[in-house]
């Protein structure tokens, strides 16, 4: 594996900072975000033993990869992986994994039975489609990284607001070479 750090920069999906199963909310405080490789962060609505399960998986297949082919795992490869540790052991949860490599950035959403799906967005968790409404109406290929984190943080802000399992501020975070800045705010309009 090569020593120097990725020149490219990453971006996290922001997440609502409330963990809810079976329609009830479960807590108020607990964050859903993993770092699934150390480089490539992913989001995954679910119950969160299974999603700390699902990672410390991915986080180890991954590390196989890498040591075995002595290079990067790439994003696409990753989402891959990720696809294939679902088939082989379902585990209930729809993740979405985002990275900047060689080729770009990339986001892919993955659903319970392992299917793969890459798009320039993504939206998870039960405040889905309320999210997608503010991503469908505001996303611009275009926009350059303070734009992105705005439309991504009033997306889930939206989501808060009519859904009752989603909500209680929300984390935003930003990956780069020089590491990881997250940012847990109360509302979108504190996101720069």
């Amino acid at each position: 594996m090569s020593a120097s750090p990725p020149t490219t920069r990453w971006c996290w999906p922001p997440t609502g900072a409330r963990a809810s199963a079976g329609g009830s909310s479960r807590t108020r405080t607990r964050g859903r975000s993993n770092d699934s490789t150390r480089r490539r962060p992913q989001r995954s609505p679910g119950p969160s033993v299974t999603s700390r399960h699902f990672t410390r998986l991915l986080r180890a297949e991954a590390r196989l990869y890498e040591n075995r082919r002595d290079q990067r795992l790439t994003t696409n490869a990753l989402a891959t992986l990720a696809g294939n540790v679902l088939r082989s052991a379902p585990l209930g949860v729809t993740p979405i994994l985002g990275g900047v490599d060689d080729s770009g950035p990339q986001v892919y959403t993955l659903d319970g039975g392992g299917g793969v799906l890459s798009d320039d967005y993504a939206a998870g968790g039960s405040g889905i489609q309320l999210a997608y409404g503010v991503l469908e109406r505001a996303y611009d290929a275009d926009m350059d990284r303070s734009e992105g984190r705005t439309v991504a943080a009033r997306a889930v802000e939206s989501a808060s607001e009519r859904d009752t399992a989603s909500g209680n501020g929300l984390t935003v975070a930003t990956i780069t070479s020089e590491g990881v800045e997250a940012t847990d705010v109360e509302a979108a309009s504190e996101v720069a």
